[in-house]
């Protein structure tokens, strides 16, 4: 029989030190996106040992939260997400806390009595972020009978504690940004119907679409990634005309079009103006930088991390839904 895989046989395998591997096991910052990949690749590959990883990294008198979220190798979101993990680690720490990142697949997802990370009783309770973690998956987590707190989503049809922000009204602003910079082809290309945000940004889109008068153009797609929305962009070229603009529901597709259309000689913004939603780090960095909505991300890693420790101490207290304002950042793309 094969021995289980350790920290150190990735750690030679890939030619990277063992605290590398472990950084990028728990999430913390200083690691290139390349080399989280390949880390993160590896251990799909061994799922089954993932637990003996874990515990490996460990102190054996710790005490933690699990901060749940979808593995998504390569993505632009992977390195949003690591200033709300931030955040939550300085807010648990004070204390006595520890996170611990429990990176879930699809596979995962639709199996949640395999994940052996949620096997064992290490975790106090869990903070799921992310919008794209099925609603069964999060109904299993709560059958655990531990406190969770959802972070950047919300099950509209169960009372749960969640930490988002105001999507409708960033929707909303945004839109009425492209309308009063006289837009009149104004498009949403968003991601599945059944999650929170997108729901909510097209709710805010449609309602500044009706109170100015025009035609809602949307466009929903399977994911919301960079590769969506280079590929989107054949649909948006046929309904490319005179004061075109893209509503896209987050930065990595608004980055993904964006690159499509240069690549096409559309010029931005005269031709078609882009916006995005959620400033993540590399939006200010595109060719032009990227108009968007900025959500306070690190803030909310810290509400989530508080409520998690207020149920802790008060099992029983009500659910509350905690919602953060968000900014319009107009760039050079409208």
């Amino acid at each position: 029989m094969d021995k289980p895989i350790r920290l150190k046989n990735i750690a030679d395998k890939l030619g990277i030190s063992l605290s590398t591997v472990s950084r990028v096991l728990n999430d913390k910052p200083g690691i290139s996106q390349k080399t989280r990949d390949l880390v993160m690749n590896e251990l799909k590959q061994h799922k089954d040992d993932f637990t003996p990883i874990i515990k490996s990294t460990m102190p054996s008198n710790g005490r933690f939260i699990g901060i749940i979220g979808r593995q998504r190798v390569g993505q632009l979101d992977s390195v949003y997400f690591h200033h709300s993990t931030l955040a939550f680690d300085e807010t648990l720490h004070k204390q006595g806390y520890q996170s611990l990142v429990i990176p879930v697949s699809e596979e995962d997802m639709e199996n949640p009595s395999g994940l052996r990370a949620l096997q064992s009783d290490s975790c106090d309770g869990y903070i799921l972020r992310g919008q794209s973690l099925s609603p069964r998956f999060i109904m299993e987590i709560q059958s655990l009978g531990k406190p969770i707190v959802l972070l950047e989503n919300n099950l509209t049809e169960n009372r749960m504690n969640c930490v988002v922000c105001d999507d409708r009204e960033g929707a909303f602003t945004l839109t009425e940004h492209l309308i009063n910079r006289e837009y009149k082809n104004i498009i949403h290309i968003t991601g599945p119907e059944r999650w929170y945000n997108n729901k909510q940004r097209i709710a805010g889109y449609t309602e500044a679409m009706n109170k100015a008068g025009l035609d809602t153009i949307i466009l929903q797609r399977n994911d919301t990634t960079i590769q969506t929305g280079e590929k989107v962009f054949d649909d948006i070229i046929d309904l490319l005309k005179e004061r075109t603009a893209v509503f896209a529901v987050n930065d990595a597709m608004a980055i993904g079009l964006l690159n499509r259309a240069r690549q096409e000689r559309i010029e931005i913004p005269s031709m078609m103006a882009i916006a995005g939603f959620d400033d993540i780090p590399w939006a200010s960095m595109t060719y032009p930088p990227l108009t968007t909505t900025h959500i306070h991300i690190e803030k909310m890693g810290e509400l989530a991390a508080l409520r998690i420790l207020q149920l802790l101490a008060d099992p029983d207290s009500p659910a509350v839904e905690m919602k953060m304002p968000v900014d319009l950042v107009i760039r050079e793309t409208t």
